[in-house]
């Protein structure tokens, strides 16, 4: 698929296409689609270098785009059928189904089957999780229940609106940025929209799908559309615990030394990662993981980033050389993907760790 549309559109469409469904219940309508144009409406009018983004989605809504809906649906299809096992279930949750705590799903051995009872998350503001925390079983969710649920997520959808439309942002990219992160406030514990008992949350979903229409807008490659990137940074146990100040050998410093060090570690990822994207002019819809001095990237496959991803490697070991003399190096790995990756994405990422893992034997 070439790139014939702008693709911070169709980012936006991906991430508030489905807005509607969590403001329904406020207005008490089934037109979801009326409610994410009206959403997005508002903000356009607050923030006036949207409304190409606002005419573009409106049409997409209304069925004028049919290039933009071949991109949708392909990454919607990517989802389901790694969520839902191939069928379209994408009308039967959202708003009004609690989202799953994948541990209930957990099975120990063959020998011990999964409790009768599951566990389900109260939507809530990412804070409050472990105050805000709802336990019944799937029996439980009546339709009591679920009219409970679709006012909560529509008291936070409430909140979000008016958080962002508080903010003096200044152009489309920090928007973008900027919903991803307070989706991830409000929506990390509110159910996706495409399987029946979800364990993926409504901030996941839409992320997923927004990074992956991202990559099947900007790819040079049909058959392989994506390049999936896998990175992390090498000493990390020894910078942790290396003793080169002596008040810090002390037992009564370790803890201050630990914590402060795995920030600074934190920090350092985060910089690579927001390094990558930066230079690669994409968004953080694009980051499928990130922790632990360890990050997975989800790119379009272009010629283009693939030359610019040994770039950047280079520059920030010339970097982590210069800081901290061959302590800490940045290792990575990649691998062109088709349209099946994330139905399979443990076999997917098994393959990346044994490259990256091979990457690491060559540097020793």
């Amino acid at each position: 698929m070439s790139q014939k549309i702008n693709n911070t559109s169709i980012i936006l469409t991906a991430l508030l296409q489905h807005s509607g469904r969590l403001a329904a219940s406020v207005t008490n309508t089934d037109s979801y689609d009326g409610e994410s144009i009206k959403f997005f409406g508002q903000l356009a009018e607050k923030f006036p270098f949207l409304i190409p983004h606002y005419e573009f989605f409106k049409s997409f809504l209304n069925g004028d785009l049919k290039k933009a809906e071949e991109i949708t649906g392909l990454a919607k299809s990517v989802l389901i059928n790694s969520e839902a096992g191939g069928e379209n279930l994408q009308n039967t949750t959202l708003p009004d189904a609690p989202l799953l705590n994948i541990l209930s799903k957990i099975e120990i051995d063959e020998n011990r089957t999964l409790p009768n009872e599951f566990h389900f998350f109260k939507p809530c503001i990412i804070s409050e999780f472990f105050s805000s925390r709802d336990r019944h079983s799937t029996s439980e969710v009546d339709n009591k229940k679920r009219e409970e649920i679709k006012s909560e997520n529509a008291k936070l959808f409430g909140k979000l609106k008016e958080e962002i439309l508080s903010l003096p942002l200044k152009n489309s990219e920090s928007f973008v940025d900027t919903l991803l992160n307070l989706f991830e406030k409000y929506f990390s514990f509110s159910a996706s929209n495409i399987t029946i008992n979800p364990d993926v949350s409504f901030y996941d979903e839409v992320k997923t799908a927004a990074g992956l229409s991202s990559c099947l807008n900007l790819t040079e490659n049909p058959e392989k559309p994506f390049i999936l990137l896998n990175a992390d940074l090498s000493g990390i146990q020894s910078f942790l615990y290396s003793d080169d100040n002596p008040i810090e050998n002390s037992k009564r410093g370790l803890n201050k030394r630990l914590r402060g060090k795995s920030f600074y570690l934190s920090l350092l990822s985060d910089f690579a990662t927001d390094y990558f994207l930066r230079e690669l002019n994409l968004l953080r819809v694009h980051v499928l993981m990130n922790g632990g001095g360890h990050f997975i990237l989800l790119l379009p496959n272009q010629k283009e980033i693939l030359k610019k991803i040994e770039e950047i490697r280079e520059k920030i070991q010339i970097w982590l050389f210069e800081e901290y003399k061959g302590a800490l190096t940045l290792n990575l790995a990649y691998l062109e993907a088709d349209v099946e990756f994330y139905q399979k994405f443990e076999v997917w990422y098994a393959k990346l760790s044994d490259k990256l893992l091979e990457t690491k034997r060559r540097k020793n």
